[in-house]
């Protein structure tokens, strides 16, 4: 491993503190805590009462479990929706596809450095800023959540997810890193990723078909794809899927592997 390997990191974090999408990041990362708590504290002032918003002729207050767990449970489906994720995604190919077609990237590969620790100091930079925003989440979320709303609920489960959550990043940020050294744009990067994930859904789509068919081991491939793998946040509310997790972690892997090959061998003009 370069000695010189966590300079090149920072370096790579400060560009990405220093544009526009990585302050999105953080701010949309606080502004979902927010938006929750807004919404859950709306929620508990729809008491019993002429002014309470019912629905089936119950309060709307009684539907809703008014705990830590639920504030992290909505923090973290809002944060997952995919806002987000397309962030990191940008941020990813800005720092790759970006500076690919903007002929900035040559100037780190003329330095007497291995080319796959540029790559991996890039790499190392996403995710450490995908570690500080899924912080923000947790700590805006659980911290107001205990003090406006008394819960026993175990709350463990909940916020293991979020550490998934920073892992599904990785997967996001591994496969924009492969997608960003075929195509030298972002806006390509953007696009080239939906399309895959688009076609790997439909993939899904088939398998489970197949399976309803009476092809055998068809659906058992499902759960090992990439959009399950990258949804494995969910197992804390439905229950853990090592398949999904093991599919996580061969995406992080591949899309590593593929990518380095890929920049060992592209000509950077």
């Amino acid at each position: 491993m370069p000695t010189h390997l966590h300079r090149m990191v920072y370096a790579e974090l400060q560009k990405i503190l220093t544009r526009a999408s990585g302050w999105a990041g953080l701010a949309l990362s606080l502004l979902v805590p927010v938006v929750v708590l807004i919404g859950m504290s709306w929620v508990q002032s729809q008491t019993t009462g002429e002014d309470a918003l019912v629905l089936n002729n119950n309060p709307i207050s009684q539907m809703v479990q008014l705990e830590v767990l639920t504030a992290l449970d909505w923090s973290l489906t809002i944060r997952n929706f995919f806002v987000l994720k397309l962030i990191l995604l940008m941020v990813t190919a800005q720092l790759v596809a970006g500076e690919w077609k903007d002929r900035t990237l040559r100037t780190l590969l003329v330095r007497p450095v291995p080319r796959w620790s540029v790559l991996l100091a890039k790499f190392l930079a996403v995710q450490i800023y995908a570690g500080i925003c899924v912080a923000i989440t947790y700590v805006f979320t659980v911290g107001p959540a205990m003090a406006l709303f008394d819960s026993d609920a175990d709350i463990g489960p909940a916020s293991l997810a979020f550490l998934v959550t920073w892992g599904t990043d990785a997967g996001v940020i591994a496969l924009g890193m492969l997608v960003s050294t075929i195509f030298p744009s972002v806006v390509g990067v953007v696009v080239g990723t939906a399309m895959f994930l688009g076609a790997e859904l439909a993939l899904r789509g088939g398998l489970q078909l197949a399976s309803f068919l009476g092809m055998e081991g068809a659906e058992d491939i499902g759960p090992w794809m990439p959009g399950n793998a990258l949804d494995a946040w969910q197992g804390f509310s439905t229950g853990w899927d090592e398949r999904a997790l093991g599919g996580l972690g061969i995406l992080i892997v591949l899309c590593a592997v593929v990518s380095v090959l890929r920049f060992e061998r592209t000509d950077v003009p």
